[in-house]
């Protein structure tokens, strides 16, 4: 893949990213909600408690991959370039 076409990238898997996440926020909301309510189920409650820890693990997972792909794109090329050579800058005693 072209450099130029890199930040492009990444921005859309974040977008992609933020999407998941979105999505996911309405399954967690719902099985949330309906925990709170006293009339389910044992059986059906121990299937919401899954749904709930899931989406946990998947919120973590996501959060993870956004952060790694703001990490990977905060630097542009030419501030890696200058950070290369920025020790060579400084005199040394």
């Amino acid at each position: 893949m072209k450099q130029s076409q890199l930040p492009l990238q990444e921005s859309i898997e974040i977008m992609q990213a933020v999407e998941i996440n979105n999505a996911l926020a309405v399954i967690l909301g719902n099985a949330q909600l309906l925990l709170l309510k006293d009339t389910v189920a044992p059986e059906d409650r121990a299937k919401l408690k899954a749904i709930e820890m899931s989406s946990f693990r998947i919120q973590g997972l996501v959060e993870r991959m956004i952060e790694s792909k703001k990490t990977a794109t905060s630097k542009t090329p030419a501030e890696d370039r200058v950070e290369a050579i920025t020790p060579s800058l400084t005199p040394t005693p």
